[in-house]
Formats: C-alpha cells, sequence, structure tokens
C-alpha cells in the first residue's frame, strides 16, 4: 500500500516541439518516453475511486484519501493537490485473470507516451535524477508529461503532472516545494495549466466518458 501527494492538468491538445522543449529545460538530453497501454474501469460520476490494469502487468485500485486542495504557484499556474492510497497488485496469474475483470462493469483502454523526470527531496532540497538510475529516494516527487489517447477517440490529450512520495507526514510538503521549484526555474508553460484543467485521472474519465458510450 502506497499513500501519494498529487496535482495533475488535462489538457485537449496533442504535443509538440515547444512543449516537449518547455519538459526538458535544464536537462542534459531529451527523456526516452515510456509507451504503454492501460486500461480503466470506467465509474460514471465517481471521482474519488480509480481500477487500472497497467500495461497488462498490474492490478492497481487507488482511493481518494483527502480531497482537493486549491494550489496557486503564480499568476499562470494554479491546480488542486489531493492524496491517494494505491493498492498495487503484480502477480504472474494476473493475464489468466483479465478475462474475468473484463466481465465485470466497462473498461476503456488507454494509450500512453509518458516523458518521466525523477526527483529527490531526501536531503531537505530538491535534486533532479533523471540521469542516475542507480539512486532511489526515500522521498521525492515524480514529475510527468504525458500523451494519452482514449479507446476510439481520436484526439490527443496532454497531461502534466506532479506525485511526491516519502512519509505520509511530509507528503503535502514535498509536493508544493517541488511544483514551486520546477515551475520557478522552467519557463513559462506553453499550455494552460490552470484550476479549471486541474484534476485526477478518475475525476478526468468521469469527465470524458458519459454511460452513453456504453451503450
Amino acid at each position: 500500500m502506497l499513500r501519494s501527494a498529487e496535482v495533475r492538468w488535462f489538457i485537449p491538445q496533442a504535443v509538440s516541439d515547444p512543449i516537449l522543449a518547455w519538459f526538458h529545460d535544464h536537462l542534459p538530453e531529451a527523456l526516452v518516453p515510456e509507451v504503454r497501454q492501460d486500461e480503466y474501469l470506467v465509474f460514471p460520476h465517481c471521482q474519488s475511486v480509480g481500477v487500472k490494469l497497467r500495461a497488462g502487468r498490474k492490478f492497481e485500485i487507488k482511493a481518494l484519501a483527502s480531497p482537493p486542495q486549491r494550489l496557486v504557484v503564480n499568476t499562470e499556474v494554479a491546480g488542486f493537490t489531493d492524496q491517494w492510497t494505491k493498492w498495487s497488485f503484480d502477480s504472474l496469474w494476473l493475464q489468466a485473470l483479465q478475462a474475468d475483470l473484463h466481465q465485470s462493469g466497462q473498461w476503456v483502454s488507454v494509450a500512453k507516451r509518458r516523458y518521466l523526470r525523477e526527483l529527490s527531496a531526501d536531503g531537505g532540497q530538491i535534486v533532479e535524477i533523471t540521469s542516475d538510475p542507480t539512486i532511489v529516494p526515500a522521498m521525492g516527487c515524480n514529475v510527468e508529461l504525458t500523451v494519452v489517447e482514449v479507446g476510439t477517440h481520436s484526439a490527443p490529450w496532454l497531461t502534466v503532472g506532479f506525485e511526491a512520495f516519502g512519509p505520509h507526514a511530509r507528503l503535502s510538503q514535498t509536493l508544493e516545494q517541488t511544483v514551486e521549484n520546477f515551475f520557478r526555474s522552467q519557463q513559462p508553460p506553453p499550455i494552460p495549466l490552470t484550476q479549471y484543467s486541474s484534476m485526477s485521472y478518475p475525476a478526468w474519465l468521469a469527465r470524458f466518458i458519459s454511460a452513453s458510450d456504453f451503450e
């Protein structure tokens, strides 16, 4: 069981060179994206629970542990933070169980191309560790830029997300410190990261997918 503090934005547009250049700012070389297909169990009108098959290899359940709180970074960046409890199951038997899982409820496939920056907060300051995979921090934050495409919907979306991990008592502080440092050191974002586009994956899917899609 893991606990995380997060803030995320969803923007209905494709990725572009200026967006990638902004996200890779201050990095010595371009990140190699992770490409995968996740499947989500759809809960119409529910924003507090997420159920996912991650790349067909992990079964994950997320439950909202702390309601959204407004975060204002500067005049260009604002959003809502929240905290989640996550259970993750990785088993050799998961492939055999997928047919049974898909018989319950409605599932939607989400294709992802994910660029990830990893930051450590172990020393009291936020330090980039993306270039050194041997470092495994006990406390830190993952920052991602992901291109997502849902089911048969052709239009891509972008999501920018921060996910802090570590001791429960420090999660909010780590998240807020990382977000503030990141946007202070980066160029202004070329995409609108406002409170109107800030929401969790379950909240976004609940808005994006209506019950009529599965009739």
